[in-house]
């Protein structure tokens, strides 16, 4: 079961390279894939028997199908590539499907280039799609809904010292893993200001994909905030180590 995980994450880390990084510059891209491999945060999850990284890996696949349909909403191909792998995601986790086919909606409907209404008739197609290709386990996906609205919120202390352990735990398992060293610990605080800045430019150079992330992230992210502890939202989120 173990080594099934450690295989999706190898097929992510292909997917990453192959679509993503293609259009990269060599040196960037050698840069991104040496800090991918030897991210503690992948290598935790990567040897894990659960559903971890193959959730990464289709979402992959699917915020790249889903941003290529964006830019050319009338492709046959794009329109069926984005609805497959979002119906593969859905059937492998609820939450990252729901929050990247969300994403979609939110960031379409923002375009100003089409009207409300045709954006509207362009979204209903690939929704009908994949709710017609998840029929089959739609009650369970009902019955989950209710489960998580009816969920008592796990908290530690008051709402906002919840949010922000969340948040520093989110943060320091994507930069530096969850089982730090006593040295490791001083590396992080060190590193820290360098990784917040390199954020920073990050977002200020607004890359195309920004906005879906974003978005997906943070439906995700208030999914995951009101149906578990805070040491499960990197887990859960972990379509975005990539991004990040």
């Amino acid at each position: 079961m173990r080594a099934m995980s450690v295989l999706w994450t190898l097929l992510a880390t292909m997917v990453l390279d192959r679509l993503w990084l293609m259009g990269l510059e060599p040196r960037v891209r050698r840069m991104f894939l040496a800090l991918w491999l030897l991210s503690p945060c992948l290598l935790l999850y990567a040897r894990m028997a659960r559903s971890y990284s193959m959730q990464l890996t289709l979402a992959l696949l699917t915020i790249y199908a889903a941003s290529k349909w964006m830019e050319r909403p009338q492709s046959g191909r794009w329109l069926l590539a984005y609805s497959c792998s979002s119906v593969a995601l859905l059937y492998t986790h609820y939450l990252p499907g729901l929050a990247i086919i969300a994403a979609v909606w939110l960031v379409f409907l923002s375009n100003p280039g089409r009207s409300v209404a045709a954006r509207m008739v362009l979204l209903a197609v690939p929704s009908l799609l994949i709710a017609v290709l998840y029929l089959p386990w739609l009650i369970s996906l009902l019955t989950a809904i209710h489960g998580w609205r009816s969920a008592s919120a796990y908290r530690v202390g008051n709402l906002f010292i919840d949010q922000l352990v969340r948040i520093a735990y989110w943060f320091v398992s994507f930069s530096f893993g969850e089982t730090i060293s006593a040295v490791g610990i001083v590396l992080g605080a060190a590193l820290t200001p360098a990784i917040v800045y390199g954020l920073y430019r990050a977002v200020k150079s607004r890359p195309s994909w920004l906005g879906l992330i974003v978005s997906a992230s943070a439906i995700a992210y208030i999914a995951v905030s009101r149906w578990s502890g805070f040491p499960f939202t990197p887990s859960h989120l972990l379509f975005a180590l990539p991004f990040f």
